[in-house]
């Protein structure tokens, strides 16, 4: 027995009552040579492929191979190409063979994998059929065996980007496809679990039951949109493709029709030389602004639009980042399409979808909120320009950002990939983020992080202490030299400074060099810049010293102290000491040490002192 040959169920299919019916609307609509025959195959007729029967698929390849490459056939070498397709499909074939080496019962149980190499086979030998029967009409581009020669290239494209997506390392592996929209990737799982296929009978009734029932006529045309491989399946890559394409998910049935039924513009199972030579005949009339559309062969999932431009030439465009009605009505306003497929304006078939597509809202959790408010900045903000908000969302990875850096990505790189994971970016979605706000605003710390806030009181009061012990001693120092001279500040200390070694002696005097914050302006902008805590052993250390005395200075200076040996480079290191550069006397290692003995080791104290107080020119 052939064991190509499909096995005869115990049951006759045709004794069912709905068997009996599928078939009678079989054979009025396709006669029994018609290769759309094949896609009504009952879905419980089983297939068990083996070794044999892989090599009878590769021989079919091969053979179909030759066919193609006859000189007088003289196929475009411009997508989809069946001489790139074939060879495409053999190598898959044979590495995955390779990575089930002693495991190909595991791969031949695949109901997937049956389906698949059923279809194929089939396909290859509707092909080879054709060259047959054509014979010389197969040799003339414009004859019916050519155009039926296409739509078989189309098909067998389709099959090689389904099994690509189902066995992405040559292993299959379903549950690494995503479903690029959420509420669809919900409702396949719902409806039939972690199946990555399901026969069309199955898959039109929980359609139906979920959007509601079609005609007749229009379910076969679904079933056309749909079925890219044409073997009365549905695999989840083909799911997926036609929820890309008609989006948004609640209303898929509505967009569907108005697209495809509706629409004169759309094209079916069309390549780009095919659209060319539909347009070509309305260059003289209606002329510019006719157009086409049609689904991508190279990037299944997206539209390609085919119009006129004012030159009279043809041109290609794929769609991008906003719905095809968005894109036909601006192209429309625009004046680069406005003939569908040389028939009058269909806008008004258009605009209801638009008001069908409402941006999805995006709340920032509590969580979220908190996370980005303790590094400085907010959940909304786009973390490639850190200007905009986010208001796209990446599919299926879901990574949010702003159109303006979406548009530079896409632009930078040829691939389409996600600029944070570097996935696939197969679809975009306009967003709108919900920020997240707090019920008390005057405590967003306390509440959201509570672990921090002791730790912050603690800082506040510190500072506040240490400002009011500043403010005191400051106070005192004025209050001293008012009482004993009214013109200390302008005659005593510059005697003082006079009598103390020259800046041009000192060795010790270190500028600091790095990117500081001027801190010159004044008292302003000395208590608005921020606070380091104090730490006095690092720029003084107390021992036993004899009594120190600075000569023709004031009363209250000559008095004996306790003696301080005082870390003087560290104090004269600090950016609110070494970054104040005024005119006068500058800061040496002798007259930064009398500073931190009359502020007693204070080096906060000391400096505000010298950058204050000190008298200049």
């Amino acid at each position: 027995m052939n064991r190509l040959q499909v096995i005869t169920p115990t049951t006759n299919p045709s004794g069912l009552p709905f068997q009996s019916a599928a078939n009678s609307i079989l054979n009025s609509c396709y006669p029994s040579d018609s290769p759309m025959r094949s896609k009504f195959l009952p879905s419980y007729y089983p297939f068990r492929p083996d070794k044999k029967v892989m090599e009878s698929v590769n021989r079919r390849l091969e053979k179909l191979i030759n066919l193609c490459r006859d000189p007088r056939v003289m196929l475009r070498n411009s997508p989809p190409y069946l001489l790139d397709i074939l060879p495409d499909i053999a190598d898959k074939l044979k590495r995955i063979m390779y990575a089930y080496q002693g495991c190909l019962d595991e791969l031949f149980k695949s109901l997937y994998f049956q389906v698949f190499l059923y279809n194929l086979n089939e396909k290859c030998e509707l092909t080879s059929k054709l060259f047959k029967e054509a014979k010389d009409k197969m040799y003339d581009d414009h004859s019916e065996p050519r155009r039926r020669l296409t739509k078989y290239s189309l098909v067998l494209s389709h099959i090689l980007k389904d099994l690509e997506a189902l066995f992405p390392n040559n292993k299959y592996a379903p549950e690494a496809f995503r479903i690029t929209k959420r509420e669809a990737a919900d409702w396949w799982r719902e409806n039939f679990g972690d199946s990555s296929i399901v026969s069309w009978e199955v898959f039109r009734t929980r359609l139906f039951a979920t959007f509601g029932v079609l005609e007749r006529s229009e379910a076969r045309e679904l079933q056309n949109t749909i079925d890219l491989t044409c073997n009365y399946y549905v695999s989840v890559f083909e799911f997926d493709v036609f929820v890309r394409l008609f989006q948004p998910w609640t209303n898929v049935l509505e967009t569907w029709r108005a697209l495809t039924i509706m629409h004169a513009g759309y094209m079916a199972f069309m390549t780009y030389d095919e659209v060319k030579a539909v347009l070509k005949k309305f260059r003289g009339h209606p002329g510019p602004g006719s157009y086409v559309y049609r689904l991508s062969c190279t990037k299944l999932g997206q539209w390609a639009i085919g119009y006129i431009t004012e030159n009279l030439r043809i041109l290609q465009t794929i769609i991008q980042n906003k719905s095809l009605a968005q894109a036909l009505l601006d192209g429309e306003r625009d004046g680069f399409y406005l003939y569908p497929n040389g028939t009058p304006s269909q806008s008004s078939i258009l605009t209801p979808l638009l008001r069908n597509i409402t941006h999805t809202r995006i709340q920032v959790s509590e969580e979220q909120h908190q996370l980005y408010s303790r590094i400085g900045s907010t959940f909304e903000v786009c973390k490639i320009c850190t200007e905009n908000n986010k208001n796209i969302r990446l599919e299926p990875c879901g990574h949010l950002l702003c159109k303006v850096c979406l548009l530079n990505c896409q632009n930078a790189t040829s691939g389409q990939t996600c600029p944070f994971c570097r996935l696939e970016v197969k679809s975009t979605e306009e967003i709108i983020l919900d920020p997240f706000i707090p019920s008390n605003d005057d405590d967003v710390i306390g509440r959201h992080a509570p672990e921090v806030t002791a730790e912050v009181e603690e800082e506040e009061e510190e500072e506040k202490e240490e400002e009011d012990e500043e403010e005191e001693v400051v106070a005192e120092i004025g209050r001293e030299v008012s009482e004993s001279d009214s013109n200390f500040q302008d005659k005593e200390i510059d005697a003082v400074l006079a009598a103390l070694p020259s800046a041009s002696t000192s060795t010790d005097v270190m500028l600091c060099s790095s990117s500081i914050e001027n801190t010159s302006d004044g008292e302003e902008n000395a208590v608005n810049s921020p606070r380091r805590k104090r730490d006095s052993s690092s720029c003084s250390l107390r021992v036993n010293e004899p009594e120190v005395r600075i000569p023709n200075g004031p009363s209250y200076l000559t008095e004996a102290v306790e003696a301080i040996s005082f870390d003087t480079t560290a104090f004269m290191r600090r950016s609110d000491v070494a970054g104040v550069v005024l005119e006068g006397p500058p800061l040496t290692v002798e007259v930064a040490r009398q500073l931190l003995e009359i502020c007693e080791g204070n080096a906060d104290i000391a400096a505000r002192v010298w950058r204050n107080f000190v008298p200049r020119s």
